[in-house]
């Protein structure tokens, strides 16, 4: 019986000791500390009224609890300026030729309205005051870059393949969220209590809308939260999807080699879900898809993004777990 209960004790131990060595190879302000843990499984996706209703399967992930902010975007973006990863192009910022990566549309467009961000002396800076609105007048190509330059900085695989521009299989490190993983976390996973918005049957307890916004973002984080922690998935920004060249989701589908969900109405549209600061309320269901343009989605005032961070380790779901509340960067 001792031997068991020895045994036992240093099988825990060991576990311990591996966790925290994982630990070690993260960053210590990695931005994954403040993000939400997911955990995979098979899920049901849609309502029938707004979108389609389907059973599928999500991997495990992180996602942040905020949209991300001028201030992320600057420090971020001022990175890839001094490694000439990206170039400042009159008041858009661009990837650097010398990358090799050919894109015709910008990264970000400072010059969109409320976008908060400045460009002075060859760098960006933010309008002060609008340190934590949401990022606006950052184009799809240029969230999926911000998610590549975040996983260069802490180490981590960048994720997106830039010349088909789809995720890598296997990578570990940050994109933007699948069109299942958002609508899953934003109904609050598996704490949800069944809310029509993200984290209420109020719209306006949760999100900004035309009706209360007054004519503009918000600061993140300003409104309740929903059941997982995660703020403002109902309105301030509609927020970007991972999806390119890949069709509608609805109850046709199979995972294609990469583990991704394809099927059903044949579109190349990029997509966007929750709601905004300029529109109605809508409900964690809804969803548009670009389908009257090419594959690419330019820089809008009210679209932003929010960040996953996906096949996360052990180590990583451990820190995220058992936090007491869930964390904010620093605001």
């Amino acid at each position: 019986m001792f031997q068991r209960k020895t045994l036992l004790i240093a099988v825990v131990v060991l576990s311990v000791l591996l966790a925290a060595s994982a630990l070690l190879t993260v960053p210590p302000d990695s931005y994954t500390r403040f993000m939400v843990y997911i955990p995979g499984g098979r899920v049901e996706i849609g309502d029938d009224i707004e979108s389609s209703r389907y059973t599928a399967r999500i991997d495990r992930y992180l996602i942040a609890p905020c949209e991300t902010t001028n201030r992320e975007v600057v420090d971020i973006y001022n990175r890839a300026l001094a490694w000439k990863l990206a170039e400042i192009r009159g008041k858009s910022v661009w990837v650097h030729p010398e990358t090799g990566i050919l894109l015709q549309f910008p990264l970000l467009d400072t010059a969109i309205e409320g976008s908060g961000i400045l460009i002075r002396d060859d760098e960006l800076t933010v309008l002060p005051g609008t340190e934590h609105l949401p990022a606006c007048g950052v184009s799809w190509y240029g969230a999926a870059m911000y998610c590549n330059y975040l996983s260069r900085i802490e180490g981590f695989d960048e994720v997106y393949d830039t010349i088909d521009w789809t995720p890598v299989k296997n990578a570990r490190g940050y994109r933007l969220p699948e069109y299942e993983e958002w609508e899953w976390a934003a109904r609050g996973g598996e704490k949800s209590e069944g809310y029509r918005y993200a984290g209420s049957d109020d719209p306006l307890e949760v999100g900004w809308f035309k009706e209360n916004s007054g004519g503009t973002a918000h600061p993140v984080a300003k409104k309740r939260p929903n059941e997982l922690g995660l703020y403002d998935m109902s309105g301030n920004l509609h927020e970007f999807m991972s999806e390119v060249w890949d069709p509608l989701r609805t109850m046709k589908y199979k995972p294609d080699e990469s583990g991704f969900v394809s099927g059903g109405l044949l579109t190349s549209g990029r997509i966007w879900r929750g709601g905004a600061w300029n529109k109605q309320p809508v409900s964690v269901y809804f969803f548009r898809q670009n389908i009257n343009q090419p594959d690419y989605c330019l820089p809008w005032s009210d679209i932003g993004f929010r960040i996953v961070f996906t096949r996360p380790a052990l180590s990583l779901r451990i820190r995220s777990f058992f936090r007491p509340v869930p964390a904010l960067p620093p605001m």
